[in-house]
């Protein structure tokens, strides 16, 4: 037996839109035609909507606030100074056969100790240094290198040539036309210094140099030059032209050159005020203030891709001899290991030849 149907029939349209106008509460009805959508990702169709101006939404609706979007963190810099100061111990551990190592000549200690002599107790580590020790990481690309890490390794890899430091101050006219466009100070003073070796030397000489300004404001050059000793006059003379007719007391002291004996402490000086030099010429905190000749640049970089290429190695002989270690006893690895990554083997690597 068929069950009667409980739902109502309408005749036409305008019976619905009487029974419409008798309900209490009015509802909008959305007139826009339903469009088929298709989600991108998973392919599955479905209905929606378009939005409807004309409907009036809720007070509630109006004053609930937007989500706020989660702040993605900002990328770490490939550059910083706690970076350089770490790759500076690294290169140091490698390569310890450098200029600031060296033996020099001592005065001999009497044969028998005096009575009022005492020891000198050795300061334990803290945890800084403890940690410094522990860290292993690898040296990055030349290119995520600082200006300080990139001076050390173009001293050290042409200091068997012979280099002379120098420190330039500069007219007020240089400074001037320098600071014209401080994006550009340091490729002008590259211009001016190569112009200058090259009328009086006649060849090209490699140099490197880095801006700073003094506490006064004045802006004025610290760098090397590769040339020996008995050039040191004729450079002199070459600077003092590229830094323009010095209008103060004492011109004979505009430009300093010197013999260079220790690399990385003549780099960690041209580095002192690299932060506020940035600040002043308006530039981002990873940008290099560093200037230096293109064949100069090649032998430093020459140099880092050796110090990298050694570390590999030595990170590799270790892990294989640690695993075989510990395939055959069990135990830590030996001790033998460990003084192999703190780099004190007796041998120095073999450095990279230098034309310049």
């Amino acid at each position: 037996m068929l069950r009667a149907s409980c739902v109502p029939t309408y005749e036409s349209d305008s019976d619905i839109e009487r029974l419409v106008a008798d309900w209490p509460v009015v509802f909008p009805v959305v007139t826009t035609p339903i469009e088929e959508l298709v989600d991108v990702e998973t392919a599955d169709h479905f209905s929606a909507r378009k939005a409807v101006s004309n409907v009036a939404v809720p007070a509630s609706a109006a004053q609930t606030p937007a989500p706020k979007k989660r702040r993605s963190s900002a990328k770490r810099p490939r550059k910083s100074k706690e970076r350089d100061a770490r790759n500076g111990r690294t290169m140091e551990r490698l390569d310890p056969c450098s200029s600031t190592n060296r033996k020099r000549a001592s005065v001999a200690a009497p044969s028998t100790p005096s009575s009022l002599s005492t020891t000198t107790p050795i300061k334990p580590k803290n945890k800084r240094q403890k940690a410094n020790d522990r860290d292993r990481r690898l040296l990055p690309a030349w290119r995520y290198t600082g200006d300080i890490i990139r001076m050390k390794t173009m001293t050290r890899a042409v200091e068997e040539l012979g280099i002379q430091a120098f420190s330039l101050n500069l007219s007020s006219d240089v400074e001037a036309a320098a600071l014209k466009t401080p994006l550009k100070a340091k490729i002008y003073m590259h211009d001016r210094i190569k112009k200058a070796f090259k009328r009086y030397f006649g060849i090209d000489v490699d140099f490197a140099f880095v801006l700073e300004f003094t506490p006064a404001g004045r802006l004025h050059i610290h760098g090397i030059i590769v040339v020996d000793q008995e050039h040191k006059k004729l450079a002199t003379q070459a600077l003092m032209e590229a830094g323009g007719k010095w209008d103060a007391a004492h011109p004979e002291f505009q430009a300093d050159v010197r013999k260079l004996w220790c690399g990385d402490g003549w780099a960690n000086y041209v580095d002192k005020t690299s932060s506020r030099t940035r600040k002043i010429l308006g530039l981002k905190d990873t940008t290099s203030i560093l200037s230096a000749t293109q064949n100069l640049r090649r032998v430093g970089e020459t140099y880092w891709e050796g110090l990298r290429a050694r570390q590999k190695r030595e990170t590799e002989a270790l892990r294989s001899t640690s695993s075989a270690t510990r395939r055959s006893s069990g135990r830590a690895p030996s001790s033998c290991c460990a003084s192999m990554l703190m780099g004190t083997e007796t041998h120095s690597p073999a450095r990279p030849k230098i034309t310049l």
